[in-house]
């Protein structure tokens, strides 16, 4: 996970993260015409993560509740530092994270 958040945040990619934003954005505005993108992002990143944590031995639901716990937690702490720029924070924030999930996940 956590080299999965060093791509996701590499300053490379941060010119990309407002495009993102913007199309969360305008998902809830207009949740007809754009919201099966974003829902589909959403799946696509939570089905990944319930299969890596079903392959742990993981129940599904708890699985499931954890895929979520990370993708939204990994999307505002992407999104949070392009209003201030704290991307040490937001890193710190996600190691931390971390830290305190990942042996809870091989205790299934």
């Amino acid at each position: 996970m956590e080299e999965t958040w060093r791509q996701l945040s590499a300053p490379d990619l941060r010119a990309a993260l407002p495009l993102y934003l913007e199309v969360m954005t305008v998902s809830v505005l207009h949740p007809d015409r754009y919201g099966p993108f974003m829902r589909d992002v959403l799946t696509e990143w939570r089905g990944l993560l319930v299969s890596v944590f079903r392959d742990l031995g993981m129940a599904e639901a708890r699985a499931r509740t954890e895929a979520d716990l990370l993708v939204d937690a990994f999307f505002g702490l992407l999104i949070a530092p392009l209003a201030d720029g704290g991307w040490d924070r937001s890193d710190a924030a996600v190691h931390a994270l971390l830290d305190r999930l990942e042996p809870g996940w091989h205790d299934t």
